[in-house]
């Protein structure tokens, strides 16, 4: 299909099981056939639960986690990282730069204790995975906003803030 002249209509999907309460800047990655939803806001608290929509079914479960899990939080990111949730910073009760993990399987929450200087804690930022790593840009640490770029190595668990050239968004 050409995205440029081919339209893409909105379809809602008639889901099952008892739906997330209503959220804005949550996350969600793709796992298994399942969007699985971390956090978010509901308009009067901060979330830190987790959500699947199995894509085959369209049915929603909320899940069980084990281990203490990253305080609730909104405008987080995260990545898939070898069968992981991987989840950096956000924002609720504070601006956050805590790098956390969720075992797709197991289903247990880990602290991820890193090494070098961390970026500032952050909101509203955005990440990707690449060659292992989770590549960090731009996000608003309370005192404006941002437009570094930092990279977490997933083995090492060692942050680095990378230096660009050109110029950068404004």
């Amino acid at each position: 299909r050409n995205p440029v002249t081919d339209t893409f209509p909105w379809n809602e999907i008639a889901t099952t099981g008892t739906n997330p309460s209503v959220r804005r800047t949550h996350t969600s990655i793709l796992y298994n056939g399942q969007m699985v939803v971390f956090g978010g806001y509901s308009g009067s608290s901060y979330k830190n639960d987790v959500w699947t929509l199995d894509l085959t079914t369209d049915a929603w479960a909320e899940i069980t986690t084990a281990g203490t899990a990253p305080t609730a939080r909104e405008a987080h990111s995260s990545i898939l990282y070898n069968g992981k949730m991987v989840i950096f910073g956000g924002g609720g009760g504070g601006s956050k730069n805590d790098t956390w993990t969720l075992d797709l399987t197991t289903l247990a929450w880990t602290e991820i204790t890193t090494t070098g200087t961390k970026p500032s804690a952050r909101f509203d930022h955005a990440s990707i995975l690449y060659n292992g790593q989770m590549v960090v840009f731009g996000g608003d640490d309370g005192n404006g906003y941002k437009n570094d770029v930092w990279i977490l190595n997933l083995i090492t668990h060692g942050w680095t803030e990378i230096t660009t050239t050109g110029t950068a968004p404004s």
